[in-house]
């Protein structure tokens, strides 16, 4: 039923941009231009969301993130099973399929799910599975979460289902959760470690940005420049949203594409309105997300090279990126700032252990689920919310993609 209704209303999408394909395999990469909108919906806000979203109809297409039952502390401070599941959302019978006819709607999966011992997380997800699929018939075709987490993303592989949605650019230190050395572009995981791209096979669970984060200024001035409105520092967020996202459109290789991301209820709608209808008179592509997997997985059957060239519009830095299955690399004022090497990397400490997290206190220092890579050069960071810097950058005016080559052999 979910793939069916988005079919449909991604085929409405591009006779509406402009363009008459019908099939998503029919986008060359070179002419991918994804913004990809997702809504989170908490307890008591579908009905408000069902109302909003109508404005929208044949213009835009969303993917619906329905948040669990239970709180953070029934989850986190006892060792028992879970009871997040989508239950409340499911009390009134219409809510799905009105929701479903404007993209995907998924589950939430819980919240620190990696302070539970492997086995334990399994069985959370596989209760929030089970209560959607008797809600619905069928497994939903992604998730949401937090953080994403290697056991559940090779549990979900298994059971077919397709992407992750969630992953935070490097965060550090927020909401006891830090996750730094992954990528924000659409990437398969590898099978031992979430955050770095799988090298040794074909396909996998999709992680997809929860959104895009400025490439350089949310380094080096504030995590909360990014593509979500709350929160952002700026006098005017609308400017400074349709910036981001023409900045990263102007900057990526081999496609484009851009998270905008938020949970309905807050004091943003307007300017949510406004980022909303200039993205429809840009003729943006705006599937869902499982409608640009199935595109991601039609044109490539590993982790696609990335390169990234970004002048931020918040102050006009600009930064290169360059990414593979091998390295993530980033260049800014003629050195290179940060150097992840992904064929040294240990496997995701949480396989087979669980992180050890006391809510009650701050979230700073070794307080918080780690499961960052490690980093050969660490010098892109230091504004707020960010790691310090620890290295200084190396000066290299060569392509990023001998840069490894070059580094490793200067001994």
């Amino acid at each position: 039923m979910i793939l069916k209704l988005a079919a449909v209303s991604l085929l409405g999408l591009f006779l509406v941009s402009g363009f008459a394909i019908s099939p998503a395999q029919a986008i060359q990469p070179s002419k991918m231009q994804e913004v990809s909108i997702t809504v989170g919906i908490e307890l008591g806000l579908a009905s408000q969301v069902i109302q909003w979203v109508k404005q929208y109809a044949g213009s835009l297409h969303f993917t619906f993130v329905i948040d669990g039952n239970g709180t953070d502390t029934s989850f986190t401070t006892h060792k028992r099973p879970y009871d997040w599941d989508q239950s409340w959302f499911f009390t009134n019978s219409t809510w799905f399929k009105s929701l479903s006819a404007y993209g995907d709607v998924i589950p939430s999966i819980p919240f620190a799910l990696q302070v539970q011992a492997p086995k334990d997380r399994i069985a959370a997800v596989s209760h929030v599975l089970q209560v959607w699929r008797t809600q619905t018939g069928r497994y939903p075709p992604g998730v949401f979460a937090y953080q994403p987490d290697t056991v559940i993303s090779n549990f979900l592989r298994n059971k077919g289902i397709g992407y992750i949605l969630g992953y935070c650019f490097d965060q550090y230190q927020i909401d006891w959760m830090t996750e730094r050395g992954g990528w924000q572009l659409p990437y398969y995981a590898s099978r031992t470690n979430v955050l770095a791209p799988g090298n040794r096979s074909a396909g996998g669970t999709v992680i997809l940005p929860y959104v895009t984060w400025d490439w350089l200024a949310s380094f080096t001035v504030n995590h909360d420049l990014d593509g979500e409105p709350s929160g952002i520092p700026v006098d005017n967020a609308t400017a400074y949203l349709i910036g981001l996202i023409s900045a990263s459109f102007a900057s990526s290789s081999p496609f484009l594409y851009f998270g905008f991301s938020f949970f309905f209820g807050s004091a943003d709608l307007p300017t949510i309105g406004q980022v909303l209808h200039w993205v429809i008179r840009q003729h943006y592509l705006t599937m869902p997300a499982s409608q640009f997997v199935v595109w991601f997985r039609d044109h490539y059957r590993k982790t696609p090279t990335y390169s990234v060239n970004f002048v931020s519009p918040y102050d006009g830095q600009s930064v290169e990126w360059y990414y593979s299955q091998s390295y993530r690399i980033a260049r800014t004022n003629g050195s290179v700032v940060s150097f992840v090497d992904y064929t040294k990397q240990a496997p995701d400490r949480f396989l087979t252990g669980e992180a050890i997290v006391n809510f009650s206190l701050p979230h700073t220092g070794t307080n918080n689920i780690d499961n960052s890579l490690s980093f050969v050069i660490d010098g892109l960071g230091g504004g707020l919310y960010r790691a310090p810097v620890r290295d200084p950058g190396v000066p290299f005016s060569g392509s990023l993609a001998s840069f490894p080559a070059w580094y490793y052999g200067r001994a």
